[in-house]
């Protein structure tokens, strides 16, 4: 008696994507985001190369030990999408950020984070290469406090440079005699403390960012450690204080 010849599974199963036209065996390219260290180019960052798995976002965070806040975000194609500009808010920005790409599961178009627009996860990760970015304005955040042994605190300094974080007390509505400072490098500081003279402490004090522009050190104000300008205007902003 005459046998059947039984065709291997793995035979039948090529046949059928040969039939198919092949796309079975296509492989989803890589969900990947390359970026580069860049200055910021008219308040916008560029990423090289993003590649998406289906409409996505690509979404620039800050740096807080780790991706932080949002501080822009853009669209990006099913595919390899090149010199990608993301506009950002310069002001929130840190020296540190990260690229990362976000799915765009809601109504395509529509950012939709913190929410159903959640980060692409490869490999169990998610895709968030770190860059460091240059030309952030310089910039200090403070805020209301009560002095503690002789010292402020002072929330956030960023410093194209070596500078100086000065404390200021108030003149008439205006910073007025030096009271405290404390270095900085260049780059973003948190919690800066800085002690001050408490008998001269007013109500109202000024965090000033200098300069030092002298001899790198040393403290030159008055002198070469000048106020640091941006749009024409000093980096002091205001904060009140309770003994």
């Amino acid at each position: 008696m005459k046998m059947k010849q039984r065709v291997p599974r793995l035979a039948v199963a090529l046949s059928l994507v040969v039939a198919l036209g092949g796309s079975s065996l296509q492989a989803q390219p890589l969900s990947q985001v390359a970026v580069r260290d860049q200055a910021v180019s008219e308040d916008s960052v560029t990423i090289a190369t993003v590649t998406s798995n289906g409409p996505g976002w690509l979404v620039i965070h800050i740096d807080n030990h780790g991706p932080g806040a949002v501080v822009g975000h853009a669209a990006v194609h099913d595919g390899v999408n090149e010199n990608v500009v993301v506009p950002i808010d310069t002001y929130s920005a840190t020296p540190k950020l990260y690229a990362m790409l976000h799915r765009d599961a809601g109504k395509v178009g529509t950012y939709e984070f913190p929410g159903v627009d959640t980060p692409v996860m490869s490999g169990g990760v998610m895709v968030n290469p770190s860059f460091t970015v240059t030309d952030l304005d310089a910039r200090v955040t403070v805020m209301d406090q009560k002095i503690a042994m002789g010292t402020v605190s002072i929330a956030e300094v960023l410093s194209n440079g070596p500078g100086w974080l000065v404390i200021h007390a108030d003149r008439a509505g205006a910073p007025g005699p030096v009271i405290g400072w404390a270095p900085v490098s260049e780059g973003l500081a948190r919690d800066l403390v800085v002690k001050i003279d408490i008998t001269k402490a007013t109500p109202v004090l000024y965090a000033m960012l200098h300069t030092d522009a002298g001899k790198v050190g040393t403290y030159e104000f008055p002198g070469a450690d000048v106020p640091v300008m941006v749009d024409e205007k000093m980096v002091s902003p205001s904060f009140k204080t309770t003994n």
